[in-house]
């Protein structure tokens, strides 16, 4: 059944995050669908390329009330290479979740659009 039932459609976030020493988690806020079909518009993730050699955890969430409080039930997750979006494409990310007994098993995809965009500096 998973989390809220039956019949609950799942309001997703995304989470994504570099690992490194002091990096902030970005998230996409809520979808603007539910269920399986949700996406975000407009929703950007600046990660500079120097981070190329890092690992990006990204996660995806079901929220969901619980009471007045907003609750966000991890759905799945994995750890990519940043290098991976350095060529702009699209890329379908798995997201994996742990069973009760310690298997990994697969909970979807996020779909990834990225792209290169090139900054000059002025010093």
């Amino acid at each position: 059944m998973g989390v809220g039932g039956l019949f609950h459609s799942m309001h997703c976030m995304v989470s994504i995050t570099v690992k490194k020493e002091g990096a902030t988690p970005w998230k996409s806020g809520k979808a603007e669908h539910a269920g399986h079909k949700c996406e975000w518009k407009d929703k950007h993730c600046d990660i500079p390329s120097q981070d190329a050699g890092l690992v990006l955890h990204i996660a995806g969430y079901d929220l969901t009330k619980d009471h007045d409080a907003i609750k966000a039930n991890l759905i799945g997750e994995h750890d990519v290479g940043v290098s991976t979006f350095l060529v702009p494409s699209t890329h379908d990310i798995e997201v994996y979740y742990v069973d009760k007994h310690g298997h990994k098993k697969s909970a979807g995809h996020i779909t990834i659009t990225s792209e290169f965009i090139s900054f000059a500096s002025v010093i």
